[in-house]
């Protein structure tokens, strides 16, 4: 699943798990370029396409697997791997079942392509406490491949945002790992501050549905 691409026009990404884009809607208008994308639904890899262009369609853990890594070189990766074994909503059974392992493709092309940023989504409940113990295998993996990440969780949710920033009156929270490749021959800080953003990117009101999720007036009642 590779693209080729111009490494002089900009900083490349390779997006994991890519659903229908969300990592790519923010990467692209920074003037990232696609090095890869992979997604294995072929309704959501079918968007992906049609909203950017790349071909996801495909099998991360046939692309980086014991026999190699078939993913190109690359600047920062992403993922929001399956969240389904850490969910309250599942059965929590982590790095128990299949699902729960795709970490480990991760960090397979992580070691073999070191890019300089790593950006990986999911549920809330992956940073403990039912699964402390996943969230510290993500971070001890991670350092020990030289990036500097935070064991500190960082939280979001569209209903903490503003929609200026893309927020949106739901409550979903999502816990955000970003770790960063030390150069050589520096050490990482192993008390790394976690992600911060700016105080005006959060919601200072509550949220109005009426007038912050506005609907035409034929569709408020269907039966009318």
């Amino acid at each position: 699943m590779a693209y080729d691409f111009d490494a002089h026009t900009g900083v490349a990404f390779a997006d994991l798990f890519a659903g229908v884009g969300g990592f790519a809607a923010a990467l692209t208008p920074m003037g990232a370029n696609h090095a890869y994308a992979v997604e294995i639904d072929k309704a959501a890899a079918a968007v992906y396409e049609a909203n950017w262009r790349h071909r996801a369609l495909g099998d991360v853990t046939k692309d980086a697997s014991d026999a190699g890594v078939s993913v190109p070189a690359h600047d920062i990766i992403t993922g929001g791997f399956p969240c389904q074994p850490f969910s309250k909503s599942g059965a929590q059974r982590g790095m128990e079942e299949t699902r729960g392992t795709l970490f480990w493709h991760i960090e397979k092309i992580v070691r073999e392509r070191k890019p300089t940023l790593v950006c990986l989504e999911n549920v809330r409940n992956l940073a403990g406490p039912r699964h402390i113990h996943e969230w510290e295998v993500i971070i001890r993996e991670l350092r020990a491949h030289g990036y500097q990440v935070s064991e500190t969780p960082a939280i979001f949710s569209p209903h903490l945002i503003d929609p200026r920033f893309g927020g949106a009156p739901q409550v979903r929270e999502r816990v955000f790992i970003t770790a960063t490749l030390v150069p050589e021959g520096h050490v990482a800080d192993p008390e790394v501050a976690p992600v911060r953003l700016p105080a005006d990117v959060f919601m200072e009101r509550e949220w109005d549905l009426v007038s912050d999720l506005p609907m035409d007036r034929l569709t408020r009642n269907p039966w009318h």
